[in-house]
């Protein structure tokens, strides 16, 4: 199973083998209504976060994964709770893939608008399959550019409220640039950040990181 949990740190999971235009999914199954619970608590709190999508549970131990223990293929990540463990599940990448995301467990997205491109309707022709989710897009480029940055353009899916900020720079490290697909997100703002860069970086002196994306 997998969890969006919005204590946790950055995770992408991505099947590009599946990846089609209306065509195959990547199966998921659905977190029973926790997906994005405890948003608005953060919002409240004026904290940043960052989703997580992925496998809550080792497949193997049934323990809790630790986000740097994982089995990778083509961009996509199989969580483990140990190196050895996810060792394993890189020696038979496609067989635990298929037993953490099954194929006929996904949920559809629904969102109006594409997340590549935000002021076009999403068109029921054009999606992407992306960690167990149907996300609707507006043409057949878009597949592209949602691989561009997907962990980016399926929290804007699911987040319609959300604003993407276009700082091109780090507003935790001033100077340094965001990477592609590293991001927080704080009150009603999806901030790009630079690689490595946590929620907790960014709440350690929010005022400071405001006043220079402010800037930038």
């Amino acid at each position: 199973a997998y969890i969006a949990n919005t204590y946790a740190d950055q995770v992408t999971v991505l099947d590009l083998k599946t990846l089609e235009v209306s065509g195959a999914l990547i199966g998921g199954k659905e977190p029973d209504g926790l997906a994005w619970s405890g948003s608005a608590v953060r919002r409240k709190a004026g904290k940043a976060w960052v989703p997580f999508l992925g496998n809550a549970t080792c497949p193997i131990s049934g323990e809790p994964v630790r986000r740097d223990c994982y089995a990778e293929q083509l961009g996509e990540r199989l969580y483990a709770c140990n190196r050895d463990c996810a060792k394993k599940l890189q020696a038979d990448f496609d067989g635990w893939r298929a037993r953490i995301y099954p194929a006929n467990e996904r949920r559809v997205v629904g969102n109006a608008h594409c997340p590549c491109m935000p002021d076009r309707k999403a068109d029921p022709k054009f999606e992407v399959a992306f960690q167990g989710y149907r996300v609707g897009l507006c043409c057949w480029k878009c597949p592209a550019r949602f691989l561009t940055a997907p962990r980016t353009h399926l929290t804007l899916a699911l987040h319609p409220e959300l604003t993407r900020v276009s700082n091109r720079t780090c507003p935790v490290k001033p100077g340094v640039d965001v990477a592609p697909d590293a991001f927080v997100v704080y009150q009603d703002r999806l901030i790009a950040v630079s690689a490595g860069v946590t929620p907790e970086d960014f709440n350690r002196d929010r005022e400071a990181a405001l006043k220079t994306l402010d800037g930038d």
